[in-house]
């Protein structure tokens, strides 16, 4: 039965990264051969930032009438939707989710950089980055440097 354990790197090597991952990896008979799955799990700070954010912009805007709307109505920008759906003949799109289990970290700093352009773009126009970053930072507090990507 497949299973997921959390791997660290090590050089040039992958490494248990919890007690639960070393044990799955000892039960791997000696020599056997298995097959693994790379991706980065989801950062829940850069989750937060993302709330952070969409406060932001919500409070700085009147065509959205919840921040709910303004999510899906920035994955449909940025095309994270499913097409050819129809309700009595006429076509409609569906926002897939942004949740831990549908996009792993790589994928959801890909969409939040293509939200932050189409807010930048089509909602806030006249808003310089800088400002959108810094009020986003503001909002989260002294933790703003462990926010958003992760990588080494």
């Amino acid at each position: 039965m497949p299973f997921e354990v959390l791997l660290v790197r090590e050089g040039n090597r992958l490494a248990a990264a919890d007690p639960i991952s070393a044990e799955a990896i000892a039960n791997i008979k000696s020599k056997e051969t298995v097959t693994a799955s790379i991706r980065r799990p989801r950062n829940p700070k850069h989750h937060r930032k993302l709330w952070a954010l969409l406060q932001v912009v919500f409070e700085s805007q009147k065509t959205f009438p919840t921040t709910e709307e303004l999510l899906n109505a920035l994955k449909v920008a940025t095309g994270l939707f499913d097409t050819g759906l129809t309700i009595e003949g006429m076509p409609y799109a569906r926002p897939k989710s942004i949740s831990f289990a549908a996009m792993d970290q790589a994928s959801f700093e890909q969409w939040y950089d293509r939200a932050v352009e189409v807010i930048l773009t089509k909602i806030l126009p006249n808003t310089a980055q800088a400002d959108l970053e810094a009020r986003v930072h503001e909002i989260l507090g002294d933790e703003r440097e462990q926010y958003g990507q992760q990588r080494q």
